[in-house]
């Protein structure tokens, strides 16, 4: 989960005016600023999809993570998606794989 929701500031901030291009023109160019907190809101929305399906539960004083849980290694998987005639960016915690 994010520490610090909201950390990077609101998406509302950046000029989106480039995302209304055309799916063949490709994805916004941003800068490094403004990609981190496109991608911010994108992990902050995956992490409430995640929660509203109940396949992820935050730790509270009723859930509490111990040693008795077995641990998941994931990985952030953050990319542009052209949907609903628009650039958007989208962010999935996925498995991480092992070389064992």
């Amino acid at each position: 989960m994010l520490e610090e929701p909201g950390r990077w500031g609101e998406v509302g901030e950046i000029d989106l005016t480039e995302w209304d291009k055309h799916e063949d023109d490709g994805p916004p160019t941003l800068s490094a600023e403004e990609l981190e907190k496109v991608d911010a809101e994108a992990a902050e929305r995956e992490e409430r999809r995640l929660i509203e399906m109940h396949v992820w539960l935050k730790e509270d004083e009723e859930h509490r993570i111990d040693e008795s849980f077995r641990r998941l290694t994931t990985k952030q998987v953050k990319e542009w998606r052209f949907r609903e005639n628009k650039w958007q960016r989208r962010s999935r915690l996925l498995p991480a794989t092992t070389n064992s």
